[in-house]
């Protein structure tokens, strides 16, 4: 050793050196029990008693949709928690960092995932998903929804759980088979459990089920001794049992109401399809892909053995201007099969929506005519004086059943070559929903079993030589009617019982006559003041009444123009009360309607 120049030399015992290999032995040692120590800490290991959980979420373009908590039973504690996010500026999927934490064995944890809008998580914004696992398993996940998603689970336990069952609700009389899937809500695999079934709280059957239920999974299961059905309504209830340590007892049981036909009847099943001419892959899907041929091909809508029944519904989307649009088909899109957004075209074959409408084939929908019909329809109607429709329905139920009536008043077909608005290139028009007689609510029905209803619902329709307006329930001039009756059961299932094409005439010609534009003026238009001019060169002299609609049918403005002459004549109308918008112009007299749009800019 050097020091202040001075050169000192020390000499060690092997002694001494001994102990300096230990302490530096000692001190690898500590460092290595740290590092252990700290990889622990940071890859998240918990406490002995608790359970390491991770939950994934990939959020769509709308993030500030999102809100999710995950708790303890009943809510507390909240163990975690977020959203909600910023909305991005594409669609896509949005990854969000994975968390993870610790929650004591043998917690029931529930998840909750929430959307504000009421569209899930996927997939027309992107493809969003949430998932929540132990040690690599999944144990549950979620993606497409509606308003509120989630899952009750156990964490470092056991719970075997009923989530489905097979039986329909409504089937034919002979042997049912009870089915259904449970699922392990746990973390520890189950190797066998017992379920019992019974029929209005009688004697149950009972069956053990040797069914390996691995962490995280679901198994069928199938009692082999089947249930005698016999004509009525009945109340199924499965049990479960056998499962030593399950913790959720809520998940043991299931109930179902089950409607036995008294007979079967003929099923005409029904496709609804929501299309556009703004939209392209309609255009696509139409003519390209050749759905309209495959659906010509199999009579739709005859009234000589028809193989289906088809409304197709003109929506006003992607782009404005669409003409058949108005607000019945806005209710059936929105008010009745969903409740947020959606892409087009989407095709329903009896309520049951085509994950692609593109690979639909006339197979997969001639397959609903096997499914039982416990419900026979049949109607006719009557065209008089050219556009009053009245349709007689006659309903033979084979079992009791809430439901509602619906009568669709549908264009067969109508050429619209010469309309530049239709941007997609579609011209010719197949199938085209107009109205629906008793409205978008239809008919309140309570059918009984071997009960038959009947009923009639009359229509006066108008008829348009010219494009129909947007919004309006008007057909075309010449057009072939096409009369569709269904009966349909509520949310969320929305049973399609059966439909029917009712017989009867299809021409209509009507006594309200639209004439050609030049015998209406409308001054000045765009609209700007509180006053405009309507001209109208009538062809008799009569009482004349004006009415205004807006873009979707409904009457905003009502008035008594007073009596026309043979000839031109001229009114002034107090427009003021119109907000910025399109509306037509429509005023009748001598049994002819002359109708003008009109731009009110303010």
């Amino acid at each position: 050793m050097n020091i202040l120049g001075l050169r000192i030399k020390f000499g060690l015992s092997s002694s001494l050196n001994t102990h300096i290999d230990l302490i530096t032995k000692m001190k690898k040692h500590l460092l290595t029990t740290l590092s252990l120590f700290l990889a622990m800490v940071a890859y998240g290991q918990c406490p002995t008693g608790e359970t390491e959980v991770t939950f994934e979420l990939v959020l769509d373009r709308y993030g500030s949709e999102i809100t999710w908590e995950i708790t303890g039973q009943g809510g507390s504690p909240v163990y975690q928690s977020g959203g909600p996010y910023t909305d991005e500026a594409s669609n896509a999927s949005f990854p969000q960092p994975d968390l993870v934490f610790c929650v004591p064995d043998g917690t029931i944890l529930e998840v909750t995932i929430d959307d504000s809008f009421g569209d899930g998580m996927c997939c027309q914004w992107g493809a969003g998903s949430w998932a929540l696992s132990v040690g690599g398993t999944e144990l549950a996940s979620g993606s497409e929804f509606e308003d509120t998603d989630g899952a009750t689970l156990v964490i470092g336990g056991t719970d075997l759980g009923i989530v489905s069952s097979g039986v329909p609700s409504i089937a034919a009389a002979g042997n049912v088979t009870i089915s259904g899937t449970v699922q392990n809500f746990g973390t520890e695999a189950i190797s066998s459990f017992t379920l019992d079934y019974s029929i209005d709280n009688g004697t149950p059957v009972q069956q053990v089920f040797g069914t390996s239920v691995p962490v995280g999974g679901t198994a069928p299961f199938s009692f082999t001794t089947p249930w005698a059905a016999t004509g009525g309504s009945y109340v199924v209830d499965i049990d479960l049992s056998g499962v030593s340590g399950d913790l959720i007892s809520v998940n043991n049981s299931l109930s179902q109401d089950v409607s036995i036909a008294s007979q079967i009847g003929t099923r005409l099943p029904l496709l609804e399809q929501f299309t556009s001419s703004t939209c392209n892959p309609c255009f696509t899907l139409n003519n390209t892909s050749g759905f309209v041929d495959m659906l010509e091909a199999l009579s739709p809508n005859s009234q000589s053995n028809p193989e289906i029944a088809v409304i197709k519904y003109q929506y006003d989307f992607p782009g404005v201007g669409d003409h058949a649009y108005n607000a019945e088909v806005g209710d059936r899109v929105f008010g009745f099969y969903f409740s947020g957004s959606i892409g087009i075209p989407e095709v329903l074959v009896d309520a049951d929506l085509s994950p692609n409408s593109f690979a639909l084939t006339s197979s997969d929908i001639l397959d609903y005519q096997d499914k039982p019909a416990v419900i026979d329809i049949s109607a006719t109607h009557t065209i008089v004086n050219g556009n009053e429709i009245t349709v007689d329905v006659t309903v033979d139920p084979y079992v009791s059943v809430n439901a509602t009536l619906q009568i669709a008043l549908v264009e067969k077909h109508y050429d619209a070559t010469n309309a530049s608005s239709f941007s997609n290139g579609e011209t010719e028009f197949f199938h085209i929903f107009r109205k629906l007689i008793s409205g978008s609510n239809g008919t309140s029905v309570n059918l009984t079993a071997d009960n038959q209803y009947t009923t009639q619902k009359s229509y006066t329709a108008t008829i348009n030589p010219n494009l129909p307006a947007q919004g309006s329930f008007d057909f075309h001039a010449g057009s072939e009617l096409e009369v569709v009756v269904f009966i349909q059961g509520p949310g969320p299932e929305r049973i399609i019982y059966n439909s029917a094409i009712s017989t009867g005439s299809s021409q209509l010609t009507g006594l309200t006559d639209y004439t050609d534009n030049l015998a209406i003026g409308v001054y000045p238009n765009p609209v700007t003041s509180e006053q405009l001019s309507v001209v109208v060169d009538s062809k008799g002299s009569d009482d004349a009444v004006m009415t205004i609609t807006d873009i979707k049918g409904a009457v905003v403005l009502t008035q008594s123009l007073g009596k026309f002459i043979s000839g031109v004549n001229r009114r002034t109308v107090d427009v003021n009360n119109l907000t910025t918008g399109v509306y037509n112009v429509n005023v009748l007299t001598s049994g002819h309607m002359h109708s003008k749009r009109i731009i009110v800019q303010k």
